[in-house]
């Protein structure tokens, strides 16, 4: 039986450009939200395996029984195949799953990008309110009895801001993407730190900008940073009456190292700016926010981003208070809006 194995997916590239990546692993778990490095990371074991395709199955839409029943099946003359596994954090008996997969011949990688409902459904004991990748992966090492190799890709850490910055040069001389000095500087500032997100908008750039060169009102229209990102997704998830994945959403939010005081702000400018739009006042906002702001009030009232509103300034107000959990507040707040808003619709 192979050994307990976990990576960091810089450490887990490494191993693969290198060619140390330990071939007796059939059974790869990629555990995170960075999409585009997990893209990256399937295209190198494609080639050092030598596959030549790859098959994929949703764990989210077919039960896991019917995954394995499948992927077990011989296929004669078959080429060699990469078997995928998606939203894996679904799956209940991870342990005996993978079992049955390492009693195949082919490469298989699970994929969960839920990192919390991975540990509930993976891990025997009470889950924390905050999942660290690095505490998970070993809690998983250990309960799957070294049966897979672990790869971890949480988001960019400050640590690795170098390495974002490189690779990001990297993508805007491919894109041949005209820009440099106090732009570049710019750019940086807002871009997000997940690869996905920010590979889309240095695509942008591309297409954009090839014949002229690149300015920060050209930016403000094309790229949306981070915060503001997160904001329209916690809103959407509110709106949409999701409390888990809104006060999930939030909770990350925070973890990322943003202050209690940021989130509420952020969120009564988006409210603020959403009501001017409601009541047909000019918002300075990029064209770009301003489309998605418009989208949103679509589907509310006047009166519903006004209770919104007001709620997000109470809790703005109370948060002056000294003696007061900042954190418990703000997910307090989400809870409210979240049933304000399955009440009104």
């Amino acid at each position: 039986m192979p050994e307990s194995s976990t990576l960091r997916h810089l450490d887990f590239l490494k191993a693969v450009k290198y060619g140390k990546l330990p071939k007796k692993f059939k059974t790869f778990i990629f555990v995170g939200e960075e999409i585009y490095l997990i893209q990256a990371s399937i295209k190198r074991i494609l080639e050092l395996f030598n596959l030549k395709e790859r098959r994929i199955y949703w764990a989210d839409e077919t039960p896991a029984e019917t995954i394995l029943e499948q992927i077990s099946q011989p296929e004669f003359m078959r080429p060699p195949t990469l078997f995928i596994v998606r939203s894996a954090e679904n799956i209940n008996e991870i342990n005996s799953f993978i079992t049955t997969l390492n009693r195949i011949p082919e490469i298989v990688i699970i994929e969960a990008h839920d990192l919390r409902k991975a540990h509930q459904r993976w891990i025997k004991g009470k889950t924390p309110r905050v999942v660290y990748y690095d505490t998970f992966a070993s809690s998983l090492s250990k309960t799957l009895t070294g049966q897979a190799l672990i790869v971890t890709f949480p988001p960019l850490s400050s640590k690795e801001e170098k390495q974002f910055r490189n690779w990001a040069m990297r993508r805007l001389m491919e894109e041949k993407v005209n820009i440099g000095g106090p732009v570049l500087d710019y750019l940086f500032r807002r871009i997000s730190r997940n690869l996905t997100k920010a590979d889309n908008d240095i695509r942008k750039l591309g297409l954009f900008g090839r014949s002229k060169p690149i300015d920060t009102k050209t930016i403000d229209l094309l790229v949306m940073s981070d915060e503001q990102e997160d904001i329209f997704q916690i809103l959407d998830l509110i709106i949409t009456a999701v409390p888990e994945k809104a006060i999930h959403e939030t909770t990350k939010f925070l973890k990322r190292g943003e202050s209690p005081h940021t989130l509420l702000s952020l969120l009564s400018q988006a409210l603020m700016d959403m009501l001017s739009i409601k009541l047909g006042l000019p918002v300075a906002k990029p064209r770009r926010v301003i489309q998605k702001y418009t989208r949103t009030t679509k589907r509310l009232s006047e009166h519903d981003i006004v209770t919104m509103l007001r709620l997000v300034l109470s809790t703005e107000k109370k948060m002056r208070s000294v003696y007061v959990d900042q954190h418990n507040l703000v997910i307090s707040m989400i809870s409210r809006l979240v049933w304000s808003r399955s009440f009104s619709s």
